[in-house]
């Protein structure tokens, strides 16, 4: 879509309403854009007819200055229209053109072959769960191919055609599933991968947070590793949390050799810890037994990496590991261990660790489980800047956040966000932030945070600094009701 602003003589800044635009071009005294079919509007004034543009599909770039406009077709030559009055539209003859430029009274192209457009899916469709009797939509954004045609595919079923959105009214339950929306154009074809709408009635049983992991550096003072959690609902949740060092060894170099794990009730650094381990084969439970039952790998016979398993009342509570010889790369886990997590009373809402971001291997890097059998909505953030004002020292100034989804034989990349209030779902990540209860971000911060419907399934969360730039960060994933 189109944002203008400043001088609106004319109504040069007041663009047309739409999402379907690939190009725009300011002017003077008029603004032209050029949409995904590869046809052209403008807008503002037209006293030389510079505000009409030819008809057509084909076009693929677009230029304009006070009283003459410029476009490129897909075969290489070039259109213009308005005024004339130093012959600035009449175009000189070329075998092809690359690209049109438009100044006062004159115009410029760059012989050679025209942009090539690209049949692409720049973002796919989004999974995501409605109410039955209500209505549900799938978009898909393209990268503006001349010519493109949509087909929408429920299973093997056509279910829409010649549009990038597909709308569904009064769903039922039998319409929930996978959807596919193939892209045609230029004698090729693309099909996005498949994306789930659920259908399913309130409330949503099954459809929880259920574990997560975090591996990042485990340093001193205020960089420890730092696991945050919240329970709500009633009766009490059975929760294995690991601080995992040596075993890790086994893949990451760089290790720490002995760390110290903390359980807190909240997050008040005064209030002393409620459990604490060190070394896990020293604890009265069947510690690998419960690894095995919640899918947790199995410690290294002998290990001195921590556990604790216990179970816990509605609230929050803070997890700690620190390095009790020295620091290096840790992992911290929290599982739900209840031995049937989908009936539970209890469940985790939110989940969150801080940790020091490094560079390559050495960035925040979270784990987490989505349970269910349709799609759950969470707000997930990246927080750098923001930490400082909780008295958090080196914060990262600059993070940037990515959402993978585990899969064979390569994770699927989902999401990413630098900066939130950049993000086109700013306004509803801001309202989000509040209902959940998470602390607000300011506005032009360079917090990142994403607001998105994710599948059952296990993801990873990454959070890195843009030009590898360093420091303290919180990764959090939110339940949104």
């Amino acid at each position: 879509s189109i944002v203008g602003w400043g001088d609106d003589s004319y109504g040069k800044a007041i663009p047309p309403a739409g999402t379907d635009y690939v190009a725009i071009a300011a002017g003077d005294r008029h603004s032209l854009a050029l949409k995904r079919d590869g046809s052209i509007v403008s807008w503002g004034w037209d006293d030389s007819g510079q505000e009409i543009p030819p008809v057509g599909h084909d076009f693929v770039a677009i230029a304009v200055r006070d009283h003459h406009s410029l476009a490129l077709k897909s075969d290489g030559s070039i259109v213009g229209w308005g005024d004339n009055t130093y012959g600035q539209i009449n175009v000189p003859a070329a075998d092809s053109y690359s690209a049109i430029a438009a100044g006062y009274g004159h115009s410029l192209a760059l012989k050679g072959e025209p942009p090539k457009p690209v049949l692409e899916i720049r973002q796919p469709p989004q999974s995501y769960t409605v109410e039955p009797g209500s209505s549900a939509t799938l978009t898909v954004l393209t990268g503006g191919f001349p010519g493109e045609t949509f087909q929408w595919k429920f299973g093997d079923t056509i279910v829409g055609n010649d549009s990038s959105t597909l709308t569904l009214s009064n769903v039922q339950a039998a319409q929930s599933g996978q959807y596919t929306v193939t892209v045609t154009a230029g004698g090729d074809s693309i099909t996005s991968r498949s994306v789930t709408l659920g259908i399913k009635a309130p409330p949503y049983d099954t459809e929880r947070l259920m574990n997560i992991s975090t591996r990042g550096q485990i340093l001193t003072g205020t960089k420890i590793m730092i696991a945050g959690f919240v329970l709500e609902g009633a009766g009490q949740k059975d929760v294995l949390i690991r601080g995992i060092g040596p075993t890790l060894g086994q893949w990451v170099n760089g290790v720490c050799t002995d760390p110290k794990l903390e359980l807190f009730r909240n997050t008040n650094p005064a209030t002393p810890s409620i459990a604490a381990n060190e070394t896990w084969g020293l604890r009265s439970e069947d510690i690998p037994g419960i690894c095995q039952r919640v899918g947790a790998f199995p410690f290294e016979d002998g290990s001195v990496d921590a556990a604790i398993y216990m179970a816990l009342e509605p609230g929050a509570y803070t997890a700690k590991v620190s390095g009790l010889d020295g620091t290096g790369v840790g992992l911290v886990e929290l599982y739900d261990a209840d031995l049937d997590p989908l009936i539970s009373t209890c469940n985790l809402s939110n989940i969150s660790t801080r940790g020091e971001v490094g560079t390559d291997s050495k960035i925040l890097i979270a784990g987490f489980v989505i349970a269910g059998d349709v799609p759950k909505q969470v707000l997930v953030r990246g927080i750098g800047p923001r930490l400082a004002d909780f008295n958090v020292d080196g914060t990262l100034s600059d993070p940037y956040l990515r959402i993978y989804k585990n899969a064979t034989p390569e994770a699927l990349w989902v999401a990413s966000n630098d900066n939130w209030s950049d993000h086109p779902d700013a306004t509803d990540i801001a309202t989000t932030t509040a209902a959940v209860g998470a602390f607000g971000l300011i506005q032009g911060s360079k917090d990142a945070s994403m607001l998105t419907w994710l599948e059952p399934g296990t993801y990873t969360v990454q959070v890195s600094g843009v030009d590898d730039r360093t420091g303290v960060a919180l990764v959090e994933v939110y339940e949104v009701k």
